[in-house]
C-alpha cells in the first residue's frame, strides 16, 4: 500500500512538474497589422508569467522590452517572433507575414523639355498610392502618374508626392446613456437623433442601443441640421433597416457620410433610450471628424438614441516631395555672311546639343559652326534644330561667283548709283558665257542679257528702267553671283 502511495504521489508530482514548463506559452498581438507609417505597438499576450523577452521584427530589428513600440524604416511584409522565458522555461511563437507595412514613396520622376510656347508632360512612378501634383505657390494642379503643363515661357518647377490611404476605427459620443445621465425608452411619432458637423468624410459603422423590445428600426442619415424632429423637412442621404434585439446592444449601420458638412442621424418611432433630464453637454467631438452639436429637438439638454459611434475614417500618409522640372528650349541663331562662307552663332535657349542642315545636303553638329557654300547663292534655308525637340529655319544668300570663274577674278559695277547707263568690267576676260539678269525687288526681270566669253566689259542701258534699287544676277552652268544696282533719276 505504501508503494502504491509513493507511487502516486511521484506521478502528481511529475504532472505537476511537466504543467508548469508546458504552461510556458508565447504570444503576442498588436494595435494593427497593417501600416503606411510603419509604426506598431506589440503587446505581449504570453501565459505563465515570462520574465524576459526577445522580439524579432522581420527586418533585423530586435527588442527585449516586454510591450515594444517597433517602426519600420522600409515597406514589406514581416515576419515577427516572440520568445520568452521564465524559471521554468522558454517558448517562441512565430508569425509569418504578420505585418505589411506600405509606405508612399515617390519611386521615380521624369524631367521634361518643350519648346518655349508649348507644354511638357512630367512624370513620376510610386508603389500603390496615389501621386498629387503641385505648383511652385502649393496649389493642387493634377492627380495621376503624369502631369501637363500649361504652355511655358520659362523653366518651370513642379512637386509630386505619393499618397496612400488606409482606414482606422474610432470612436465618438457618450459610452451609453447612462454616462449623459437619466433618462428612459422613447418611441412616438417623432424623429429623435444627433445634429453633427462633419469636417470630413467617414463611415458610420456601428452605434451602442438600447432597446425597449426587439425588431426591425430604420435609421436615417440626413442632410442637414434638424431643428425639430416633429417637423423634419431635411433630405434623406442614405438608411439602412437593422434589426434590433430587446436591451442593449451594438447595432451595424453602415452609414457614409459623404464630406464636410451637417447632418443629422435619426429615426421616428424607435422606442429606444434617450436621455431627457437636460444633462447633455454639448458638443460631443473628435477631433478633426465631427462635432455633435445638439439633439433634434428644441429642449435643451436632452440626446437620443445612438451612442458610442463608430467610425471609420480614411488616414492617409503622404511621401517627402520630390521636384520635377520642366525645361523651356528655343531654337535661334544669327549669321554673318562673307563671300561664300557663313559664320553661324548659337542663339538658343536651354540647348545642350545642335543639328544644323545648311540646306545643300550638308549637316554639323557643332555649336557655332562656319560653312562655305560651293554652288549658287541662294537663298540656302538654314535649319538649327537643338537637343533634338526644337527648330528654328532662316535663309541665307552668300556670294558663290565671279571669283569662280577666273583666277581671282573681280567684277566692278560703275557707275553705281546710275541714271542712264552702267558698265561692268572684268579683271580678265570671260572663260565662258555669262548670263546677266537685272532683277526688281519682286523679282521681276527688267532686263537680259548674254555675255560672250573673253568679254572683259560690258555697258548696260538702264535709261527706261524707273528709278529703285535693283538685283543683278550674274550666272552660269557653275555660279551664281547677286549684285545691287541703284538707278536714280
Amino acid at each position: 500500500m505504501r508503494n502504491f502511495t509513493n507511487l502516486i504521489a511521484v506521478f502528481l508530482f511529475s504532472s505537476f512538474c511537466c504543467q508548469m514548463v508546458l504552461g510556458q506559452t508565447a504570444n503576442f498581438g498588436s494595435d494593427l497589422t497593417y501600416t503606411c507609417i510603419g509604426t506598431v505597438q506589440f503587446d505581449d499576450l504570453s501565459s505563465n508569467a515570462p520574465t524576459s523577452w526577445l522580439w524579432q521584427f522581420g527586418d533585423g530589428g530586435l527588442s527585449t522590452q516586454q510591450n515594444p513600440t517597433y517602426t519600420y524604416a522600409n515597406s514589406g511584409v514581416y515576419t515577427v517572433s516572440l520568445q520568452t522565458s521564465n524559471a521554468q522555461g522558454m517558448d517562441t511563437v512565430i508569425k509569418t507575414a504578420y505585418v505589411t507595412v506600405e509606405k508612399a514613396k515617390v519611386t521615380s520622376i521624369t524631367n521634361a523639355e518643350t519648346c518655349i510656347n508649348t507644354t511638357a508632360t512630367l512624370a513620376a512612378t510610386n508603389g500603390t498610392g496615389t501621386l498629387r501634383w503641385y505648383d511652385g505657390s502649393n496649389t493642387l494642379v493634377n492627380t495621376g502618374n503624369t502631369f501637363t503643363t500649361p504652355a511655358l515661357t520659362t523653366n518651370t518647377t513642379y512637386f509630386v508626392e505619393d499618397v496612400t490611404t488606409t482606414s482606422v476605427t474610432d470612436y465618438a459620443g457618450p459610452v451609453n446613456g447612462v454616462t449623459v445621465g437619466s433618462g428612459g425608452y422613447h418611441g412616438g411619432n417623432f424623429t429623435g437623433g444627433v445634429n453633427f458637423t462633419a469636417a470630413q468624410g467617414f463611415e458610420i459603422l456601428s452605434v451602442w442601443v438600447d432597446a425597449d423590445g426587439g425588431g426591425p428600426r430604420t435609421i436615417y442619415l440626413y442632410d442637414g441640421h434638424i431643428a425639430d424632429g416633429g417637423n423634419v423637412t431635411n433630405t434623406i442621404l442614405s438608411q439602412v433597416t437593422v434589426n434590433i434585439p430587446d436591451g442593449p446592444s451594438r447595432v451595424q449601420l453602415n452609414l457614409q457620410v459623404p464630406g464636410a458638412g451637417d447632418y443629422s442621424l435619426a429615426g421616428n418611432q424607435m422606442d429606444l433610450y434617450r436621455n431627457n433630464n437636460g444633462s447633455a453637454v454639448y458638443p460631443y467631438s473628435l477631433a478633426g471628424v465631427l462635432d455633435m452639436v445638439s439633439a433634434t429637438t428644441t429642449s435643451n439638454g436632452f440626446y437620443y438614441y445612438f451612442y458610442n459611434w463608430e467610425l471609420s475614417l480614411a488616414s492617409e500618409c503622404v511621401s517627402a516631395r520630390e521636384s520635377v522640372e520642366a525645361k523651356v528650349v528655343n531654337a535661334d541663331f544669327a549669321s554673318v555672311i562673307s563671300g561664300g562662307t557663313a559664320s553661324f552663332t548659337d542663339a538658343s535657349l536651354g540647348a545642350t546639343s545642335w543639328m544644323w542642315d545648311f540646306g545643300d545636303g550638308t549637316m554639323s553638329t557643332q555649336q557655332n559652326p562656319m560653312h562655305t557654300y560651293t554652288t549658287t547663292n541662294g537663298p540656302h534655308y538654314v535649319t538649327l534644330t537643338v537637343n533634338g525637340i526644337c527648330s528654328f529655319s532662316d535663309s541665307v544668300t552668300v556670294s558663290v561667283g565671279i571669283e569662280r570663274l577666273g583666277n581671282d577674278m573681280t567684277l566692278n559695277i560703275a557707275p553705281n548709283p546710275t541714271q542712264g547707263y552702267t558698265t561692268l568690267s572684268f579683271s580678265q576676260e570671260l572663260p565662258e558665257d555669262l548670263r546677266v539678269e537685272l532683277m526688281s525687288m519682286d523679282g521681276r526681270v527688267v532686263l537680259e542679257t548674254i555675255l560672250t566669253a573673253g568679254t572683259t566689259s560690258q555697258t548696260l542701258n538702264v535709261n527706261n528702267l524707273t528709278p529703285a534699287l535693283y538685283l543683278m544676277r550674274l550666272s552660269t552652268n557653275e555660279i551664281i553671283e547677286v549684285r545691287k544696282i541703284v538707278v536714280g533719276q
